[in-house]
């Protein structure tokens, strides 16, 4: 049994499980999603729709750089990691879940960030948010020692990104501000010569034809031979302008993914 096969059937057995509780105690699970959805409505999106709002402000003025100019140094030192995703780590321990998804999504969609970036700050800045968690939730489980629970919530998953970047996102993150900048560079240089190879192959099955033409000239070729490259260069050319409009669109697209 392969890899694949054996974690959707763990899936699967957690998805069975699951589903058993939540029949089993019907009541008590429809009193706690009604329970979420009044915290969320009533709590988590009036506390967070002002924090969303001057954060697509902020990326779209490009401020977000300045803004953790302060905690960089130390924060680069320990993570490698650009300005941006920085910026999105703050807000993502700082203000909590979902901030910490949109503005890794925000940071992607106007390209401060890379593909890979983004896979590497959802892995770990999704998280309860420090007021939501102290003001709520512990008085909640009328808990008294606050430390503990503030290093399980927040320092397991600060020491899990940690060892994310160094581990399974070691070689696919720039460390630096100009290392991301030569990153771009190259996959600006690697789609040029994509291009430029579908342009002078074209360029050189154009060609072809008149090259027979004067070899005819010479009574170095046959008409039929003439013919036949002039056909083959017309249908070279129609698809080739066929590829290349496929390849910027698809280029175009790519680029406006958003998370």
């Amino acid at each position: 049994m392969n890899g694949n096969k054996l974690r959707q059937i763990c899936y699967a057995i957690i998805f069975f499980a699951l589903t058993f509780c939540i029949l089993a105690y019907s009541e008590l699970s429809l009193s706690y999603a009604a329970l979420g959805l009044r915290l969320w409505f009533d709590k988590m999106v009036p506390a967070l729709f002002p924090f969303m709002i001057i954060s697509g402000i902020m990326i779209r003025l490009n401020l977000t750089e300045i803004f953790v100019s302060v905690i960089y140094p130390p924060v680069r030192q320990m993570f490698h990691i650009t300005r941006n995703v920085c910026y999105c780590l703050l807000i993502g321990f700082l203000c909590g879940f979902p901030m910490g998804a949109k503005t890794a999504a925000d940071l992607y969609s106007f390209r401060k960030i890379s593909r890979w970036e983004a896979r590497y700050l959802l892995c770990f800045v999704n998280n309860i948010g420090p007021v939501y968690f102290l003001g709520f939730v512990l008085p909640l489980l009328h808990r008294k020692m606050i430390l503990p629970y503030l290093t399980g919530m927040y320092l397991i998953p600060l020491l899990y990104g940690l060892f994310l970047r160094y581990t399974f996102f070691r070689d696919k993150l720039p460390a630096s501000e100009e290392a991301a900048r030569r990153y771009n560079i190259l996959k600006a240089a690697d789609f040029k010569s994509v291009i430029g190879g579908l342009v002078e192959q074209l360029n050189t099955d154009l060609n072809a034809p008149d090259q027979l033409m004067d070899d005819l000239m010479l009574d170095k070729a046959d008409i039929h031979d003439v013919m036949a490259a002039i056909n083959k260069s017309e249908i070279q050319l129609n698809m080739a302008s066929t590829a290349l409009g496929k390849v910027i669109q698809t280029y175009e697209k790519i680029m406006q993914i958003s998370i």
